[in-house]
């Protein structure tokens, strides 16, 4: 990390839009990849990158079939950048810590993302809610998803989301298999953030504490849940019926199951779920 930009403070802002980069040449691919529309197309697929270097990674990945292997573990991954990370967060145990709080990242991108979510005071009223977004396109997606009720499908199957990060999870887990092993244990984990966490709790014994009750979690983001619904009281209303939710996954599951009418279906029977967690507990006990 450019730790004199990040513990001064120091920003560099776009002049057509709130993104702020704690590096210039950040900021450069901002706006050539953002605001010019700049990107560089795989000759070999649909593919489009924002940087030279993220499409090279994605040819050796994708067409000729390179992987970094871990030397202590099963992990693999199409891009070097990212094995030096694994092994630096998992196995030497590297920590980024945070200059407000005792939060430690296991990666740099992680304690950015932390410190923008939690510490940066700034925020984007929306003009429909009650709903205070950390940057101008969580706004937006807001305004889209709930308000406007946009939805992202799937191309391959019947999965819709509010959000386009999620579709690309959804794709990536789904549709190509991906997941993130961890070292010690059976556990893997469909983004890497979710196997820092699992990591975290199970095998350091990281705890996470309300100061309010006594309510504990293996991640801050639940603490922060429980503290909303519990001690704040927030809800997050069902647009098309009565129901209030104390999460918005609980709110988005709510709408596919009630208004969408989705469906879980076994790969082994003719069983179908309206709950993912039903299909999980009924693979478990009638064909494990």
């Amino acid at each position: 990390m450019d730790q004199l930009s990040f513990d001064q403070g120091r920003k560099y802002p776009c002049d057509e839009c709130e993104y702020q980069a704690t590096k210039i040449s950040h900021l450069n691919v901002h706006q050539q990849s953002v605001h010019q529309g700049r990107k560089y197309p795989c000759q070999e697929c649909e593919y489009h990158s924002t940087t030279e270097s993220n499409l090279t990674a994605h040819h050796r990945s994708v067409h000729l079939g390179e992987t970094y292997p871990s030397q202590e573990c099963e992990y693999t991954t199409g891009d070097k950048s990212s094995l030096i990370k694994h092994q630096k967060s998992i196995h030497h145990g590297t920590r980024y810590p945070c200059p407000e709080c005792d939060y430690l990242a296991g990666t740099e991108r992680n304690l950015k993302s932390h410190f923008n979510r939690i510490h940066n005071e700034k925020r984007f009223l929306s003009q429909e809610c009650d709903n205070k977004a950390k940057t101008k396109p969580q706004l937006s997606t807001n305004n889209e998803s709930v308000h406007k009720g946009r939805k992202y499908t799937c191309n391959e199957c019947d999965y819709q989301t509010n959000k386009i990060s999620h579709l690309d999870v959804h794709h990536q887990v789904v549709h190509q298999g991906r997941k993130y092993p961890c070292p010690d244990c059976e556990y893997q984990a469909t983004t890497k953030s979710n196997l820092t966490v699992h990591y975290q709790s199970v095998h350091q014994g990281k705890k996470y504490s309300c100061q309010e009750c006594g309510y504990t979690a293996g991640d801050n983001s639940s603490v922060i849940k429980h503290q909303q619904s519990i001690h704040q009281g927030i809800r997050y209303p069902c647009p098309e019926c009565d129901y209030q939710a104390t999460t918005k996954s609980s709110l988005t599951s709510h709408c596919q199951r009630i208004h969408i009418g989705r469906k879980y279906p076994c790969q082994e029977c003719d069983y179908q779920a309206n709950r993912k967690c039903n299909l999980v507990r009924h693979t478990k006990a009638l064909h494990k």
